[in-house]
């Protein structure tokens, strides 16, 4: 007698009435994705309140840094993207530095340049606080290195900042533009500059930075180099920054050092052919703006 080979039986489901809300437990949700998978060869598309449970289920793994548990929902059908989420899962996982978690949701389909509602991405925020290990997974995936925030801040400002010198050379790498600026007109070499980078300053001339870039207030790197980063201003300068060009107040970089009791800068920028002789929109010369900054410096102070 021929015996038939075993099949396997899968059970119907006995009701349709739509579930409560929060009443499914998670043994109650994987029987009820695990019948609708066995009921057809091809997965159905889940109840909403089914998916909306599985959407919290991956939203909580994210916040808890539970990657095991964000593999798993998201596995059952959770979305990496959840429609009525807050903050996209992908941007969470990564401000938390959890690589296993941005891995998952990726792996899940994530957009690598899922935003939050001001325009930050995951990649602003790694580049900002220097994860090198998420910055090389995002960009493998496709995140764009020039997208910037609604003000206008890019990665490779944001990295600039940060001084992580890597990250700098990776968005590099891989195609950032290197002048972008802000709203405010400031440039990855302005935000360098600003936070004392010289290194980074450095790499990004190296690319063909521009020296004289000017912000909405007309401030150019070597302004901000008199007052933050004595090292970079020789670096611009041999870069074909003009010394004396003035911002929107007529300051140029002398005066800037003065006013912030730089006496080897103004020696330098003086050895450099900085004209002494200018005034800003009220008339002072670096001497007045030096005896001002006087009032607040420590001894030596250039008062001229």
């Amino acid at each position: 007698m021929n015996r038939e080979s075993p099949t396997m039986v899968c059970l119907p489901m006995v009701s349709s009435r739509p579930m409560r809300r929060y009443a499914l437990g998670s043994l109650v949700l994987i029987a009820y994705v695990l019948l609708v998978g066995c009921a057809t060869s091809r997965p159905e598309r889940l109840s909403d309140v089914a998916q909306e449970e599985l959407d919290l289920k991956v939203e909580a793994a994210v916040s808890q840094g539970d990657c095991t548990g964000l593999r798993h929902w998201l596995q059952l059908g959770g979305s990496p993207q959840p429609k009525n989420a807050k903050h996209p899962p992908l941007v969470r996982a990564a401000a938390a530095k959890r690589l296993t978690c941005v891995l998952a949701l990726l792996d899940a389909g994530a957009d690598p340049d899922a935003a939050m509602s001001d325009g930050t991405t995951a990649l602003q925020l790694v580049a900002r606080h220097a994860d090198r290990d998420i910055v090389n997974l995002l960009v493998a995936r496709g995140a764009d290195v020039s997208r910037a925030n609604l003000a206008g801040v890019a990665p490779l400002a944001a990295a600039a900042g940060s001084g992580d010198e890597s990250i700098v050379e990776i968005l590099l790498q891989h195609g950032a533009p290197v002048d972008a600026a802000s709203t405010r007109g400031w440039s990855a070499l302005h935000h360098a500059i600003a936070r004392d980078r010289p290194v980074i300053a450095g790499r990004l001339l190296d690319w063909g930075a521009n020296p004289d870039g000017q912000d909405v207030l007309g401030t150019t790197p070597v302004l901000l180099a008199a007052a933050a980063c004595e090292q970079c201003v020789a670096m611009l300068l041999d870069r074909g920054a003009d010394i004396n060009r003035q911002n929107h107040q007529g300051m140029t970089p002398l005066m800037v050092a003065a006013q912030n009791g730089r006496q080897s800068t103004i020696e330098l920028l003086l050895q450099r052919g900085a004209d002494p002789g200018l005034r800003d929109e009220s008339g002072r010369t670096y001497r007045e703006w030096g005896k001002e900054g006087c009032r607040s410096h420590e001894p030596p102070c250039a008062g001229g």
